[in-house]
């Protein structure tokens, strides 16, 4: 009777033992699938993370182009100068500048002579003007048909050829023209060869 009573007892611990042993394997299998859980988890935030701050960085990068292409200011910049030889205008004539040397962002016309604003900003404009010997010159720069500027250089008792050089600078908007033309106060006798040019030029300088 004893033995089967130790007998019991000995099944009933590997009982609770076996139980308890089950218990734990549960509990580590919990375990491991929390941990690997998590870690999934944390993985895929991480990557959000990256693709998130990828996009935000490809973004800036787009957006500094962006500004940096506005911040770039138009090459505007022209030079020409009258056909070669010598020019007789009646008062008040425009200008006709034929020879175009240099023409960047094309806005000088060689039809009418006149320079329009595609760029608003502030210009520099120059003309130097030849006249003949024993002739004069008077020359206006115009915009809008306000003058800018005004010279005249009277030396008909000359026997050489006299240049005269004027400048301008104004702040104009989209669609202003800028010309030159004679002046009203006489006839203009100007002349133009390879060791001296009668020319008109202009630049943005800021917008």
């Amino acid at each position: 009777m004893a033995m089967d009573n130790l007998l019991a007892e000995i099944r009933q611990t590997n009982a609770e033992v076996n139980a308890a042993l089950n218990m734990i394997k549960e509990d580590k299998t919990e375990l491991a699938s929390a941990i690997q859980g998590g870690l999934l988890t944390i993985s895929k935030a991480v990557s959000a993370m990256t693709t998130n701050t990828s996009v935000a960085i490809t973004q800036m990068e787009r957006e500094n182009k962006i500004l940096k292409d506005q911040l770039v200011i138009p090459q505007v910049h022209f030079f020409v100068r009258i056909a070669e030889g010598p020019l007789t205008l009646s008062p008040g004539q425009d200008i006709i500048f034929k020879k175009t040397e240099i023409n960047e962002g094309q806005g000088y016309d060689v039809a009418s002579g006149k320079f329009t604003v595609s760029v608003p900003g502030l210009y520099a404009f120059a003309v130097q003007y030849c006249v003949d010997p024993h002739q004069g010159g008077y020359i206006d720069i115009v915009k809008q048909g306000t003058i800018l500027q005004r010279s005249l250089s009277d030396k008909k008792s000359s026997n050489a050829y006299q240049c005269m050089f004027m400048q301008a600078f104004t702040r104009a908007a989209i669609s202003d023209q800028i010309w030159v033309k004679s002046g009203t106060h006489s006839s203009s006798h100007l002349y133009d060869n390879s060791n001296m040019f009668t020319s008109f030029s202009g630049v943005l300088i800021h917008v």
